[in-house]
Parts: structure tokens; sequence; C-alpha cells
């Protein structure tokens, strides 16, 4: 099993335990919380409906304060009048706006006066005879003097086929003893409007001091129920508020309940709420769905970051190694792309400055051979200078014009001619002395050479010089460019069937360095082969017979003016072949500083 195997599965493994064990601890105290904040927004939203249950009651309480401390309709109430009209007149003049401005209210179905004057023959008013005298709502005010409003359960209205549930006022403001009460019948819809929609699966029961039942929400009807009918009624007993489990059959509920404690009138009412189990477990199911869904995207990602990880780590070592088993003295390359700041950074750190030390004691075991060898071609060149030196050219030079007289005298002007530029050129190569000489000096020699290999090649060869005069004056290195000329008859010339044309330039480039180009029109040096020509001029030492005239040129010329100087080779084939030498334009065949006249 591989490093990054077993790193890879021992690092998933530990992520693996510790993200399972966390999801199972904050699975646990979610629920536990979950459930806690459900009971308490259960507990809130009780209280407020309890707040709602009485604040509506309340509404309506007020507006039976409002006739009971309405002292100038009571006295009109108990009036004595002599005759009906009288009646009729008092009650259209102050009692009927009253009254119309109360029975507008919503959700009030009926508004009736009760009293016991005999002359009050009108809508919405009843005289207290032995019926009333029998209904419970008379006999509760006659067995408690002191009670002033009373809230009595639902009851069904035979005639208008709905339930109402009535609140009864004693309207003995002005007068202790006055029998003159007034009933107030509302909708047991009246409540409903209390519940929020998105409590409708919650069970709300509501009920008055002594227990009636006037909310049931799960209930159509609740005339006749009462507390004590329910299972938990025990369970609630008196305290004011609490909260415990009720189970019915298979099915249990949460039970939370609060008590009224506020005004007289409505003190020890309860709210009760009942919040199915089932609704409780919905919301731990989900937090444990949503558990194990984080789960194992945690634990997707975190197995792709270890994945990555242990790739990045392992991919490093690999190449590391790989680095390791390719080094030769050939191939010394350092490692590429060893970023950051751990351990195996500092491995591959330490790899490369190791291979980079190596290579620089190479290259000091090569440089010290290239520079023996290049201590042996000067000493080489010293005797050859030498030798030139020894050579008489006085007498080559007087041999040479004999036979040429000789010519002339037998008629052979053609061949005399050759001679003559021979000798020219032998008294150009051979009158020079030193290294570098004037362009001006280098060209003459040049035309010499190609008016001499006219005579051999006749019409196929035409040449032209094209070298301004401000330009002569520059320094060349002796017979460079004899030799780029040379090339350019043995390898366009003398290869090529068809007329040949060798052109010489000379220009200055833009940093004032000039460039002199020899140019033919021969067919050209294909790309494969110009490439290894190129390569080859740099190198320290010949790999090949190949190329050696145009490699010691470039290596003089960057000898004697600098690296940024040499030749630049362009060809195509089929095109032609251009050789320039860039020269330096502040160096002069006299060795001295600025220029010298041709």
């Amino acid at each position: 099993m591989s490093i990054r195997i077993k790193w890879f599965l021992a690092n998933a493994l530990v992520v693996l335990l510790l993200l399972g064990t966390l999801t199972l601890a904050m699975t646990v105290y979610s629920r536990d919380f979950i459930d806690q904040k459900i009971r308490e927004n259960s507990r809130y939203s009780v209280s407020q409906l309890a707040l709602n249950v009485d604040h509506l009651m309340q509404s309506y309480e007020q507006i039976m304060d409002y006739l009971y401390t309405n002292n100038n309709l009571q006295e009109r109430l108990l009036a004595q009048y002599g005759s009906f009209p009288e009646a009729e007149q008092m009650y259209f003049e102050t009692v009927d706006p009253v009254l119309q401005s109360v029975r507008g209210i919503s959700q009030m179905t009926r508004l009736v006066f009760y009293t016991e004057n005999p002359l009050f023959e009108f809508a919405g008013f009843v005289p207290i005879d032995e019926d009333v005298k029998r209904s419970d709502w008379y006999a509760a005010f006659r067995a408690n003097p002191e009670r002033v409003k009373i809230w009595w359960p639902p009851r069904q209205d035979a005639f208008r086929h709905q339930g109402n549930f009535r609140l009864t006022q004693r309207l003995n403001n002005l007068n202790e003893d006055a029998e003159l009460y007034v009933t107030m019948d509302l909708d047991v819809r009246l409540f409903d409007n209390l519940i929020a929609n998105e409590n409708k699966r919650h069970r709300f029961i509501v009920t008055l001091p002594d227990g009636s039942v006037v909310l049931d929400s799960h209930r159509s009807e609740t005339y006749g129920a009462n507390l004590r009918d329910y299972d938990f009624a025990d369970r609630i007993g008196q305290a004011d508020a609490g909260s415990f489990r009720v189970r019915d059959g298979e099915d249990s509920d949460l039970l939370i309940y609060q008590t009224l404690v506020g005004r007289s009138s409505v003190r020890g009412m309860k709210v009760i709420s009942l919040i199915p189990e089932d609704e409780l477990i919905a919301n731990a199911n989900e937090i444990r769905r949503i558990a194990v869904l984080l789960l194992c995207g945690a634990v997707a990602l975190s197995i792709a970051l270890i994945y990555a990880l242990s790739l990045g780590l392992t991919k490093r070592l690999t190449k590391l190694a790989s680095a390791m088993r390719s080094v030769n003295t050939e191939q010394l390359k350092p490692m590429q792309g060893m970023k950051g700041n751990d351990e195996i950074s500092a491995l591959g750190r330490i790899f490369n400055g190791l291979i980079d030390r190596i290579d620089r004691l190479i290259k000091d075991v090569y440089q010290s051979e290239i520079n023996r060898r290049e201590l042996e071609l000067r000493t080489k060149e010293s005797e050859l200078y030498a030798l030139q030196t020894q050579i008489n050219p006085h007498y080559l030079f007087n041999t040479l014009t004999a036979i040429r007289g000789s010519l002339l005298e037998k008629g052979d002007k053609e061949n005399a001619e050759t001679i003559k530029l021979l000798a020219l050129s032998f008294r150009q190569v051979l009158g020079k002395s030193g290294q570098v000489i004037r362009l001006q000096e280098e060209l003459e020699t040049v035309d010499t050479y190609l008016r001499i290999q006219r005579f051999r090649f006749g019409e196929r060869l035409s040449y032209e010089i094209a070298v301004p005069e401000a330009y002569r004056g520059y320094a060349v290195p002796r017979l460079a460019l004899q030799t780029l000329v040379e090339n350019a008859v043995v390898h366009a010339l003398e290869q090529n069937e068809n007329p040949t044309a060798i052109v010489i330039r000379a220009e200055e480039e833009a940093g004032g360095a000039l460039r002199v180009t020899v140019a033919d029109d021969g067919p050209g040096i294909p790309a494969a082969a110009l490439a290894e020509i190129r390569r080859g001029l740099d190198e320290a030492a010949p790999t090949g017979e190949k190329h050696i005239g145009l490699r010691n040129i470039h290596q003089r010329l960057r000898h004697t003016f600098g690296p940024d100087y040499g030749l630049v080779l362009d060809s195509e084939a089929g095109a032609g072949t251009r050789v320039s030498m860039r020269l330096p334009g502040d160096r002069h065949g006299d060795g001295q500083g600025g220029k010298q006249d041709g």
C-alpha cells in the first residue's frame, strides 16, 4: 500500500469519527433545544391567546360599563311615565340613539334590557316577569347582590339557529336596589379569529371561571361542555399555569394552560393548548435529517480536501524521487514548481541547490577545458601568423609578375589578368598585419576574390558591393568578410547551375551598431539545417567538422567586440541566404575612437 493511500485512509477515518461524534452531539443538543423552544413558543402563544381573550372580553365589558355609567340613560329608564306616548317620546329622544350606537358592534347578535316598567313595550325591552325571575342569570344576581356583570356559557338560539354566549350587566349605578338589567348575546365564533392560521393544528380550549367551555377548536359545538368532562381536568387543578403530556390512545399531546387573574368577571378563566407530539417529533426528525445531510456533505468535502492534500504532498514526493532518479551528468536540471514552506519544499530546495552546485562544478571543468583549447588555438594562430610573416612576399609577387609577363608576350591576356588578380590578392592578404583591419581593406580583398571567381564561373556569377563610404572606416576582423563570401560561393554558386547574385551591404542599426550582410539568391538552407548551424555558433567547442568557419568568425567577433556582437543567419529553402556581421559603431580600423575616412 502506497504512502498516499495510507495517509488518505488515516485522515479520512479520523475526520469521519470526529464529524460523526460532533453531528451526534449537535443532533441531541439541537433536538433538546428545539423542544425547549417549541415549549417556550407554545407558552408564549397560550399567554398571547389568553391576553387576546381577556382584551376581547374586556372590549365588550366596556360597552356594558358605558351603559352602567350612563346615569342619564338609567335615570330615564327608571323614571315613571303617566302614559305610553310620554314613555315613547322619552325612548326616541334619549334611549334609542344610545342603543343604536351600541347595537352596531361586530359579533353582537342581541342586546336586551330587562325592566319592571310596563310602559316600555319597545324592541329590545323585556318586562321582568315570573319566567325571567326563574332564569339562571336573574337568580345569580339575586343570590349575590354585589355582582355587577356575569359571563354565561354558550347556548343555542332556537330562533336564530346559532350559538351565543351571554354577558349580563346590572344597571344599578343610581339605585342599588333598581331592577334594571341588560344582556348582550355574542356569536360563539367570536374567539375563532383569535387563533392564528399557523396554529390551526393545535387544539385550543377556553373555559369560563365555572369551567364552562366557550371554545374548543376541535369541536363544532360546546353547548353544555365543562372542563371537568376532560380527562386532564384533575391534572390542571387550581394552578395558574403549567404544562404536562396527555396521552389519548396512540396519540400524545403536550398540554399548556394559563389562568386569567385580572378582572373579577374573568378571574378563573382558563386558556388551554394541546400540541400534537408528532409535530415535535417531526421537528426533531427534520433536525436529524438536516444533520445527516450536513454530515454527508462535510464528510464528502473533507474527503475531497484530504485527497487533494494527499495528492499534493505525495505528488511532490514522487516528483522529487523521479528527479533524483533522472539525474545524470548530461541533464542537471533543477525541479520546477516547488512552492511552499513545508519539509517537502525544503527537500526540493536542497535538491535544487545540490544540482546547481554540481552544475557549476561541471561547468567549471568544461570552462577550464575550453580555456585550454582556446589557448592552444591562439597558439596555433600565432604560429601561423609567424609563418605568414616569414614568407617572402616580394619573391611571390615577382614570380607571379614574371608569369604574367610571359602570358602577355604570348598574347594570353585573359590568363595574364587572372595572374594579376591573384598577385593582388596575395599582396592584400600577406601585406596586412594585425587581427582587426578597416572594412575598406576587407572589401578590397573581397572584390579581388570575386573578380577571380568571375574568371572561373563566368556569367553564372554576378556581385555587388553596396557599402556607403561612411561605413568603410569601421573595424572588422581580418578575413572575416572574406570567409562569408567564400561560403556564399561554395554553398550557393557551386551547388547551383543557375546564375547566382551575391550582394554585400552595410547599414547602421538603431543602437549605433553596424550590420554588414552577405546575401545570395541561391538554393537557401532548410529549416532543420539552419537551426543546427545556429546552435553550433554558440558551442564552446566544435562537435564536428561542419560550419567551423562560421563558428570561428562568430567566436572572433564576440571575443573581439563583446557578447552583443557576432553573426546572424537568415535563410529560407529556395529563397537564398543572408549572413550578417554585427559590428560596434565606436570601433574603427585604426584602433582609435571616432570614424576613419576610407
